[in-house]
């Protein structure tokens, strides 16, 4: 019967010369529509970071304008001094970093917060654990002091004492919570003794579950009156601590609807605030709920109907395992179950759901994880970025291994506008420096400049699992980006004051 009603429809739709796959994508009623340059299909918002992308970086990457500065690790590639905690015996122990994030205005400028720089890290001692205890912790730099080096960064310690301070009555989710992970934290008003915080909330005790979640923390003059006498976090006056989103199961994935709880990744982290207009967003890295088969026959996911029938081809006959985090998974497999996303929540005035929007960003069928998003206005645009690691994608390319990227978008027709590829396929940057090398950068994050019409940008970024790695410049015009690789600037840099360092751009083959 099937194969009759096939004969019978070929008649009229000539476009089922491209295969017998394509044509059970039509019949199936997959989104099939004509993909237009920015990647998207004719009846779709997100832009796509397709296979068609993902098979391009490596060729792409052998031009400078995208490549990492190289550094000399043993000179930038060191701890933060005051960053030492001392155990009960007396020891003193380092406290190593990665991802971090400043302290912004409402609109993504970094915040002066009463003369001091604030930036967030994520922390352990003495070595990295992403699943043992990872605590918040907040540095402090003089916004305006000519020393912009690494002995400028003040520790001041974990953001919370315990998971749940500062919630009156823990929510389910807040309860379990056993890990901070990364988020973004905004002064709401310059004069402001507070900041408010969006942080991913990992219970890793409960496998990959994770949620959106926010908190107000108190940050006071160290003497109680006189910001000059330096800062310190008041424990005691953390509020509103709460659980913002976990997923709902229709746009965004929850962690029960995953393929496979061991092979499949999921992702509820990585809450970016934005404010347009006087309305409350926050971006965030998600999964769609869109399920192998779907995902497999979508030509959009694969960048244009051609791509679609030969990397489909490819990926049928394939016996190499995908590079993926968890060993024995089948390329295909990886393929079908990649459905990351850069997802769009609005919230109300107090800091809860308004509504959940469609995604701005997907990888579906390329990437399984897209992480940290940052969304910005320059010069009447939306700039996103976002970042992952090599290892994440679905492919069986080795080379992916030791690289990380970053990839961007604009919007010139608002927030929630049509966004497009920079530099034709998204990529800003990448890395292929070793891992467990104190020159393996990753996290990577644009921090706009407050300067007008100055179109230099700072990405910042970590350093081998345990500190700020030195900031490079990018330079933004319009679709395009090129990144200087000439030149870098002081460790956690946040602005193009400090001091720069003569450098070359990595070497990629």
């Amino acid at each position: 019967m099937f194969a009759s009603y096939l004969k019978s429809i070929q008649k009229f739709f000539p476009l089922f010369l491209f295969g017998p796959l394509f044509a059970i994508a039509i019949i199936l009623g997959i989104q099939q529509g004509t993909l237009d340059k920015a990647g998207k299909t004719a009846n779709s918002s997100a832009v796509h970071f397709t296979r068609a992308n993902l098979h391009q970086l490596q060729q792409q990457m052998k031009s400078p304008r995208y490549q990492m500065a190289d550094f000399d690790a043993n000179q930038l590639g060191q701890t933060i001094p005051s960053a030492k905690v001392t155990d009960q015996d007396g020891h003193r122990h380092q406290v190593v970093l990665w991802d971090s994030w400043p302290v912004t205005d409402q609109n993504g400028y970094l915040a002066d917060y009463h003369g001091y720089h604030l930036t967030i890290a994520l922390s352990a001692i003495d070595k990295r654990r992403d699943k043992k205890g990872v605590k918040m912790v907040l540095l402090a730099q003089k916004a305006n002091s000519k020393n912009q080096g690494l002995d400028s960064w003040l520790y001041l310690g974990p953001l919370f004492n315990t998971f749940t301070e500062g919630a009156q009555s823990p929510d389910l989710w807040l309860s379990r919570l056993n890990n901070e992970w990364s988020g973004s934290a905004v002064q709401m008003q310059s004069e402001d003794d507070h900041i408010r915080l969006f942080y991913t909330g990992a219970m890793t005790e409960y496998g990959q579950a994770q949620a959106l979640t926010t908190a107000s923390v108190s940050i006071q003059p160290k003497d109680g009156q006189n910001w000059a006498s330096g800062l310190t976090i008041n424990h005691q006056m953390a509020s509103d601590h709460k659980t913002l989103f976990t997923g709902d199961g229709k746009i965004y994935q929850r962690k029960s609807q995953l393929t496979n709880q061991k092979t499949d990744s999921f992702a509820m982290r990585d809450p970016h605030f934005v404010v347009d207009h006087g309305h409350y967003y926050l971006v965030f890295e998600g999964n769609t709920t869109s399920r192998p088969a779907q995902t497999l026959q979508n030509p959009a996911n694969f960048g244009s109907l051609a791509f679609f029938k030969k990397d489909r081809a490819a990926i049928d006959q394939s016996t190499a395992d995908t590079i993926s985090q968890t060993s024995n998974v089948s390329l295909k497999s990886a393929v079908g179950t990649a459905n990351s996303a850069i997802g769009l929540l609005k919230l109300n005035h107090d800091f809860t759901v308004k509504k959940v929007d469609q995604p701005l960003m997907v990888s579906s069928a390329a990437n399984d994880i897209t992480e940290r998003p940052n969304l910005f206005k320059y010069e009447g645009k939306w700039y996103l970025f976002t970042c992952f690691q090599g290892k994440s994608l679905a492919s069986s390319n080795k080379q992916f291994l030791n690289q990380n990227y970053l990839l961007g978008y604009v919007s010139t027709n608002g927030l929630k506008g049509s966004y497009q590829k920079l530099n034709k396929t998204g990529l800003v940057l990448g890395s292929n420096a070793k891992r467990k090398t104190n020159r393996f950068t990753y996290a990577y994050l644009v921090v706009p400049s407050k300067v007008k019409k100055q179109s230099q940008f700072v990405i910042t970024a970590f350093a081998g699992d345990r500190t700020f790695a030195p900031s490079v410049e990018l330079k933004l015009k319009g679709k395009t980006s090129t990144v200087n690789n000439t030149r870098i600037l002081n460790q956690g840099a946040l602005t193009t004051a400090g001091q720069r360092y003569q450098t070359n751009p990595q070497k990629w083959t």
